[in-house]
């Protein structure tokens, strides 16, 4: 009889705003994004590993299921400390930005969900707790396989969002065929507020700009991983002349030797510095502080309570990186790693790309 009875006030709104939530992580992890928002690639990935949860649960809500109404309520949990930690990431504060003004309307919609699952679930006829647990097993499975998958297919992932992103750029700027309006245009696709362009042909500058609030050409700019691609299309220049091959052992052609300590059988090859794959970690505090130099360590102990680490960046890259990667090293740690055998796992890595450099 329970289930024949009208849908109250509550279960319509859990299963609105259930619905509201599922079609916009689909739009964001899935779909053509409309503009860029500072959403970051890890919010793209939880939030991908999010939606398959959000696409099943909406016909159980539609059903009165009462146990769904309980796995709504954790799957928001998740939710909600998934954005508190993106705002403390971004050094949320409350400004008009649309970034702000999309998680606070996230929040405000998981909020407003738990409420009315809440409700939603004591209007409802006490269900078996083999049902119950049977009901929530499933979803568990799906949360399961889901994370399971994002996890390993990170690089997958970020392609594919990627390449949504430019196509949407390019069809807001392709039409626009003279060089000052497009730039400018690009630079507003991504909220960019000056920057300086040039063109070199064989050591000779045949056209440089500035663009932007301060369009002055000596300004300095931290370009960061920019140096990426420039160092990617390096190695495949000697890969084209013959000079390597992606599939090399790195220690072929550097003046020390790298293993990963826990597979030392395990050669490191260029193409899995390439693709983030060598299971080099990413910065760490004392590999920060090598990057930074002198002075930018400096600042960061006054400005950004680094850790003080003395004599690390006086020493050349390649004392460094030996003393840095090796266990018995005197920098080393083994957060320097990740837990993973090379070749096997996408992991970010700045210091993969200055081993290719």
């Amino acid at each position: 009889m329970g289930t024949k009875r009208r849908f109250t006030s509550h279960q319509i709104g859990a299963l609105i705003t259930l619905l509201a939530l599922a079609l916009w992580g689909v739009w964001v992890s899935w779909l053509p994004l409309a503009r860029p928002i500072g959403i970051s690639f890890t919010e793209i990935l939880f939030l991908s590993a999010l939606v398959p949860i959000y696409v099943v649960l909406p016909p159980f809500y539609g059903l009165r299921v009462s146990w769904s109404y309980l796995s709504g309520i954790l799957v928001m949990v998740g939710l909600l400390g998934g954005f508190i930690k993106s705002l403390l990431d971004h050094t949320f504060f409350f400004s008009p930005t649309p970034y702000n003004f999309t998680t606070l309307g996230v929040l405000l919609l998981a909020l407003s969900c738990i409420y009315l699952s809440v409700r939603s679930y004591y209007e409802r006829p006490p269900v078996e707790f083999l049902k119950s647990a049977l009901g929530i097993g499933c979803l568990l499975v799906v949360s399961i396989a889901s994370v399971w998958w994002v996890s390993n297919n990170q690089m997958t992932v970020e392609n594919y969002v990627l390449r949504r992103v430019l196509q949407g750029v390019q069809a807001r700027t392709g039409d626009i065929g003279e060089r000052d309006q497009k730039v400018e245009a690009l630079m507003a696709e991504g909220d960019i507020p000056s920057m300086a362009a040039a063109i070199v042909v064989d050591a000779e500058t045949l056209w440089l700009q500035g663009y932007g609030e301060d369009n002055a050409l000596d300004n300095l700019y931290d370009i960061g991983s920019i140096t990426k691609p420039i160092i990617a299309t390096a190695v495949f220049q000697l890969y084209e002349r013959g000079q390597i091959d992606l599939d090399d052992d790195i220690n072929k052609y550097l003046p020390f030797s790298i293993r990963h300590p826990d597979y030392p059988n395990v050669p490191i090859t260029i193409r899995m510095l390439l693709a983030n794959r060598s299971c080099l970690a990413h910065n760490t505090s004392m590999y920060y502080a090598f990057a930074m130099g002198q002075e930018l360590h400096q600042w960061g102990i006054e400005n950004r309570d680094w850790e003080y680490l003395e004599g690390v960046e006086s020493l050349s890259y390649p004392n460094f990186i030996t003393e840095y990667l090796n266990p018995g090293g005197s920098n080393y740690q083994p957060e320097n790693w990740a837990s993973c055998q090379p070749g096997t796992k996408y992991v970010y890595s700045t210091p993969g790309f200055d081993l290719l450099g």
